[in-house]
């Protein structure tokens, strides 16, 4: 976007701004002149650009504080060193940080300066991420936490492993290992952001066929690989290869995979995968390969054992017995989170049938129900069949001994037994499903069979789960008082569904008489008053979205924002820009806290939240480069993306066609020419310059 820097009506006002302040004399004294550029007097200032505010860890070779950055109003965390002293042990510590640098990726964690302090000691400055590090939430995951373990269920620890093997893989394309993966050296911020940290050990890798030197930014192994060639064995005892053990051993790619399944085999046990009494007896242990078997920790929680092979696999004595990548790693864990067997646990044919029908409980819940009346009719027309073939048998056998007719019952109660037993079996298998499923559209079955369930004999306990679930899928699909019938049938109510117990109770009364769906406020004021970690806030949402077609877009407006404020685990409330044009409505999500406009649920599709707004255009620009992958589901005409920093540009191509849009708003000089000019194949591409910030 183009611009005049000055115009002839803003001249022609200059001149009579120059002559009223004559005529009025209103100079400004010199305070008075800095007060009105406090940006460019703080970097002509001569005060310290970094104050100090508190101290966050100190250890090993570093101490980090949190610090105030005087010229960008910001506070970020400052590295400095501890023991260096010398030249040489100065250069040592700041080529951690420009190796550091040098690696730009979403989870690893930006470094912004480098330099000396006003008494001489080395430091650099990097983002300051608020959160835990994975060290602490296992830690209280192996406690028992209840807060950590609502927070942290598996599929969230997989989901934040399959970062970090993102960033590991990354930066093994840049010829970089870090040599150093372990739980205390990830951070784990409050959205959700995961970053590795402290690249003190890695080394990069020679390539030997290179014939010219590495272009500027890319990692110079001759330059940064000097702290790792001192002949000591650097690492951390329980994540380090067996390779590594040895101080001039050879480190590779494997080295690397070899801590990633040390990792993972931590995310599943909350154990380290080599034990030991001492320093030296776990050191002999890991050069021995000897690997604590996973199955040994199940008795404090469950471990799939799909997982626990892949952890092994990578855990392999033999670097050429591990994966090869942290990519293949990371497909593992996609095949798991997604229902599929994992390569390394090598599934059967019983493993694998199981998991299609996970992957396909609609069909299988039918084919299941089928089976069950089915087998129900067959077992009972055979066995009135038999009992007819028995007494025309015993009509024209009346001469059979005693013996003999004994041995025919028997035989025929012994299968009345087994077919009893066998649809007893069956009935079990659809309750767990139904005590188990998720999925909305097969509600009414699911309550046929949680009331079948009721109607047999069964244990207090078992009655109160079959209670507990149809009085949470009541509460879903906003049958209040009926919800609250079954919540107050149980013996002994649970601490999970207490909420749901006491909304029910009040929302009952609050529910139109004859209506499927609560009004718009009453339903966004539901959705705030459950708990972040409640999934039955999706579910309630989803349920409710059949009667949002008939809304317009002001009127869904404010239950969008609840549920986003609940994805997004923001407390406080969130006024989205929504806009109506002349082309149609225009939302500005520009600096807004949401990372997550989709509900996403393993084995089902995406739901974006925004749809309902029938958005002619929206604004993205300055957020999170993840923002992009969080806008499908949506077709735009124009999409306003400045200051997105992406980190691979050729995302924006798959993303335009798939939301068919026509404009797109971006800063071309953040792009290569040959980039743009791909783009402007696919779209009118508006070029606006990330400086220029005016208010919409």
């Amino acid at each position: 976007m183009s611009h005049n820097p000055v115009s002839k009506q803003e001249k022609q006002f200059q001149k009579w701004d120059a002559r009223l302040l004559d005529f009025f004399d209103l100079s400004l004294s010199n305070a008075e002149e800095a007060s009105l550029l406090p940006i460019l007097n703080s970097l002509n200032s001569n005060t310290d650009r970094y104050e100090e505010i508190s101290l966050i860890a100190e250890g090993g070779e570093k101490r980090i504080t949190r610090v105030y950055d005087h010229r960008l109003n910001r506070q970020i965390a400052m590295a400095r060193s501890i023991h260096a002293k010398t030249p040489e042990e100065h250069e040592q510590f700041l080529r951690e940080a420009q190796l550091e640098a040098n690696l730009a990726h979403p989870n690893i964690t930006p470094v912004h300066n480098i330099g000396f302090d006003s008494k001489g000691v080395p430091f650099f400055t990097m983002e300051l991420i608020p959160g835990d590090n994975l060290e602490t939430i296992i830690k209280k995951l192996r406690e028992g936490d209840e807060a950590y373990k609502q927070r942290y269920p598996l599929d969230m620890l997989l989901s934040m492993y399959l970062k970090v093997c993102d960033a590991i893989a990354y930066a093994h394309s840049r010829k970089v290992l870090h040599l150093d993966i372990k739980p205390s050296n990830i951070r784990v911020g409050e959205f959700g952001e995961v970053f590795i940290c402290d690249w003190g050990v890695a080394q990069v890798l020679f390539d030997q066929e290179a014939t010219k030197p590495p272009l500027p930014g890319e990692p110079d192994g001759d330059v940064l690989n000097d702290m790792t060639l001192s002949g000591i064995i650097k690492g951390s005892l329980g994540f380090m290869a067996p390779e590594q053990t040895l101080a001039k051993s050879q480190k590779t790619i494997q080295t690397d995979v070899y801590a990633l399944g040390a990792l993972l085999y931590m995310l599943l046990t909350y154990e380290q995968p080599v034990q030991g009494k001492s320093g030296n007896e776990t050191l002999e242990h890991t050069r021995q390969g000897k690997v604590v078997a996973p199955h040994v920790w199940r008795k404090s929680h469950p471990i799939p054992s799909s997982l626990a092979a892949v952890a092994l696999k990578a855990l392999a004595l033999k670097p050429e017995d591990r994966y090869e990548t942290a990519t293949e790693l990371h497909q593992e864990i996609s095949r798991y989170l997604t229902g599929f067997p994992t390569t390394a646990e090598r599934a059967t044919p019983f493993t694998m049938l199981s998991l299609m029908i996970k992957r396909h409980n609609k069909i299988a819940f039918i084919l299941l129900l089928f089976l069950f009346l089915l087998t129900g009719v067959i077992g009972t027309t055979l066995v009135v069949i038999d009992q007819k073939k028995t007494e025309a048998i015993i009509a024209r056998k009346e001469a059979l001994s005693a013996k003999e007719r004994a041995t025919r019952n028997l035989s025929l109660f012994l299968q009345k037994q087994q077919e009893a037993q066998e649809l007893d079996h069956m009935l079990d298998t659809a309750i767990h499903y139904a005590l188990w499923s998720q999925d909305l559209s097969q509600i009414d079955n699911l309550m046929r069979i949680l009331e079948m369930g009721l109607n047999r004999s069964c244990s207090p306990a078992e009655r109160d789960q079959l209670l507990e679930k149809k009085g949470q899928l009541l509460f879903v699909v906003q049958q209040f008082y009926w919800a609250n019938h079954f919540f107050d049938m149980m013996s002994l109510p649970t601490k999970e569904f207490q909420e749901e117990k006491n909304l029910s109770r009040i929302y009952a009364s609050k529910k139109p008489k004859g209506s499927k769906h609560l009004a718009n406020p009453e339903l966004i004021e539901l959705i705030r008053k459950l708990q972040p970690h409640n999934k039955n806030a999706t579910y309630l949402y989803l349920h409710h979205s059949p009667s949002i077609r008939s809304q317009t877009p002001e009127e869904y407006l404010p239950l969008a924002i609840a549920i986003l404020n609940k994805l997004n685990r923001i407390d406080s409330p969130y006024a989205l820009q929504l806009e109506k044009r002349t082309q149609g409505f225009h939302l500005n999500l520009t600096q807004s806290p949401y990372q997550i406009l989709r509900l996403t649920e393993i084995g089902k599709s995406h739901i974006n939240v925004l749809v309902p707004l029938n958005l002619y255009s929206l604004d993205i620009s300055y957020m999170h480069p993840n923002m992009l992958n969080e806008t499908a589901g949506l077709q735009l005409k124009e999409l306003r993306m400045v200051g997105l920093a992406l980190p691979a540009p050729r995302l924006i191509l798959p993303a335009v066609k798939r939301m068919n849009v026509e404009k797109l708003f971006i800063d071309t000089e953040a792009y290569s020419s040959s980039f743009i000019k791909e783009l402007r194949e696919v779209v009118e591409v508006i070029d606006e310059r990330v400086e220029i910030r005016y208010s919409p």
